[in-house]
């Protein structure tokens, strides 16, 4: 065969050739470069949906049967209506045994807040020790000659006040 296109050559006979045989190559396609706007918008849907996928709202029943009136569609009859009002009742009773039961678990949770003693009895407390504290200060006044205080707190006296103030306190007791 070499020598075939050699003689031709020769011959001045021009020699035909196979082209080769290439295999397309499959262009990368680049993802698009997306803005900052854009992908800042992008994780805030995956955050959203993160956060969304145990959430109860988004497993609330939804009524297909239930119809949300657009401006474009043609007002229904009277026979609509009365297909609409019995789903409407069912839902709105639900939602009534929903909001007592949430009223009951509220109610609860504040007698429980009223009976540890809320921030009220410990408020009361703290402002009479203060009270307390202030108007002996002011009573005892200053030592004349080297100024200091002449109230002195002594350390087991103001704890045992603080115990009577505090009963809980008690507990933690040590001297």
């Amino acid at each position: 065969m070499a020598t075939k296109n050699a003689v031709g050559i020769a011959k001045g006979k021009p020699t035909t050739r196979k082209p080769a045989t290439r295999k397309p190559v499959a262009k990368k396609t680049a993802a698009p470069k997306l803005t900052p706007e854009q992908e800042r918008d992008l994780k805030a849907k995956q955050k959203v949906e993160e956060l969304l996928k145990n959430s109860p709202f988004t497993k609330l029943d939804k009524k297909e049967d239930l119809l949300v009136l657009d401006e474009d569609q043609e007002p229904k009859g009277t026979e609509w209506l009365q297909e609409q009002l019995p789903l409407l009742i069912e839902q709105l009773q639900k939602l009534n045994t929903e909001l007592t039961t949430e009223k009951q678990k509220n109610e609860v949770l504040t007698q429980k807040l009223q009976n540890a003693g809320g921030d009220g009895e410990a408020t009361k407390a703290i402002n009479m020790l203060f009270d307390e504290l202030q108007t002996n200060h002011i009573k005892m006044g200053k030592n004349p000659s080297t100024g200091a205080p002449n109230l002195v707190i002594h350390p087991i006296a103001f704890l045992n006040r603080l115990i009577q103030l505090f009963p809980p306190l008690a507990k933690k007791k040590q001297f």
